[in-house]
């Protein structure tokens, strides 16, 4: 059933904002077989038929609703999920498991809780990764069961700043083609659950009732922000969990709610310039405001040896060059390319350079190869600190910044997430090389009479080491400030 949501795209063209195509698969269990102790639910299945047929009648989405999965029929549906290859840029999947909840695990018609690894859905990050890994530009889940707040999240900077009235009232504010054009740029990695870990979710949720009010109470037919569900359900006695499920998930996110009075209206009628303020620090309200890009991308940041650094690849289009990886298909021979959200865009070394000084809060710059040598030196230190015997090769400079990466996705380390995602390269003559392969990263310095930088690179086979590259290739970027 899951495959007629997977029909050819459509998309809603409001001018030149693409509104994509929005789906929400319901996993919903009322009936218990395996485990005698899980009593039979009488509301799961209720809540979701009605939220299905709201949002499908209301505001457009393609829904489907799965009575009583087990284990197998929930991994099949997000395994078909993944196989969506056409998906267009600005598609949105809502997610919603109803029924029962043990801590750390969603319970489907089958399960066993004498054996939850065996039988029952893990809220570990090796879900998340997976349903992050689907090719839907927008996510949203959402866990309406008992400790469903026990899932396993990323917790090194990542968590949602919270919600305040300035914030609604600024999305309340504004345009729906200021709304529509920071949607296309800013990816969505949201979860909500119906409890904390150490709290039951009543028999007829509290969660699945605010939900369905907060989207038939929308008689104005505004475009709505899943924000603004918040303060309806932070007051329940479960506290819900309402947070980002992905490690360095964009603030700038916003999960939409476009009724159909939107969706129906004559296409190009309103031109839909791409926002240039911005779409994201104002509206993430917290210790400071996130750098960010002339048209709108905001980044996580890291203070670091008295500078601040960006935590991921800049992913600016500054102009047509500064473009995206562009590979061809093995099988078809066609060109695709890869969206910026993961690697970044690619950039010579003059556009590296005006890039990072074009970032809000002033005084960012392409880093040197001193600031990069200071950087890797702090980042690796404890990692060759607990191997002491280990040299400083290459190899193991690289082992040592992977390791960073994944303890700080864990949520093991206190710092920001790093994300050094190797975006491969642009050579002068137009040629795509190393996605997913090799990482370069210009410095500011100069080499060889000026033609060529000096440049960082990562890769499995040659480690981390320092090279000089040609100032016309196109490399991926990060920038930095001093703070001190």
């Amino acid at each position: 059933m899951v495959a007629v949501l997977l029909s050819p795209v459509y998309q809603h063209v409001w001018g030149q904002c693409k509104i994509g195509k929005s789906i929400a698969v319901f996993f919903a269990v009322s009936d218990y077989q395996e485990d005698a102790l899980l009593s039979n639910l009488s509301q799961p299945i209720k809540e979701a038929r009605d939220l299905a047929g709201i949002l499908a009648n209301h505001y457009g989405f393609d829904t489907i609703v799965i009575e009583n999965p087990d284990k197998l029929r929930i991994e099949a549906a997000i395994n078909l999920l993944s196989d969506a290859t056409d998906r267009g840029d600005n598609d949105q999947l809502l997610l919603y498991f109803s029924g029962h909840g043990e801590r750390a695990y969603f319970l489907p018609k089958d399960s066993d809780r004498d054996r939850p690894s065996a039988s029952a859905i893990a809220l570990d990050r090796s879900f998340f990764t997976q349903v992050d890994a689907l090719p839907f530009f927008h996510q949203l889940i959402v866990f309406d069961a008992c400790f469903s707040g026990s899932l396993s999240l990323c917790k090194s900077g990542s968590s949602r700043p919270n919600i305040t009235d300035r914030l609604l009232e600024r999305l309340k504010q504004q345009s729906q083609e200021r709304i529509l054009s920071c949607h296309q740029q800013n990816s969505t990695r949201l979860v909500l659950t119906s409890a904390d870990a150490n709290s039951k979710s009543p028999a007829s949720s509290k969660v699945a009732f605010e939900f369905r009010n907060f989207l038939t109470s929308n008689t104005d037919g505004n475009i709505l922000f899943m924000e603004q569900l918040e303060p309806r359900i932070s007051t329940l006695p479960s506290n819900p969990l309402f947070d980002y499920f992905t490690c360095g998930a964009n603030p700038a996110g916003r999960f939409l709610f476009i009724p159909q009075n939107i969706l129906q209206r004559h296409q190009g009628d309103h031109a839909c310039a791409i926002a240039t303020d911005h779409c994201g620090p104002e509206d993430a309200p917290g210790e400071e405001a996130l750098p960010t890009d002339p048209s709108g991308l905001s980044y996580f940041v890291d203070d670091i040896n008295g500078q601040q650094w960006i935590t991921g690849n800049l992913r600016y289009k500054q102009n047509e060059q500064s473009d995206l990886y562009i590979f061809k298909d093995k099988k078809t021979g066609i060109e695709k390319t890869v969206r910026e959200t993961k690697y970044g865009r690619l950039y010579t070394w003059d556009e590296a350079k005006s890039a990072c000084n074009s970032l809000s809060g002033h005084e960012w710059r392409l880093p040197s190869l001193q600031d990069w040598r200071a950087l890797i030196a702090t980042l690796t230190k404890p990692y060759f600190e607990e191997h002491d015997k280990i040299k400083r090769t290459a190899k193991h400079k690289f082992e040592a910044i992977k390791s960073i990466v994944e303890a700080s996705k864990k949520g093991n380390e206190e710092r920001r997430v790093w994300k050094f995602e190797k975006g491969g390269f642009r050579t002068f003559k137009g040629k795509y090389q190393g996605l997913g392969e090799k990482g370069l990263y210009w410095t500011i310095d100069e080499a060889n009479g000026n033609s060529d930088a000096k440049a960082i690179s990562f890769s499995e086979r040659n480690g981390l080491e320092e090279t000089q590259i040609y100032k016309e290739w196109a490399l991926s970027c990060m920038c930095v400030k001093d703070i001190q």
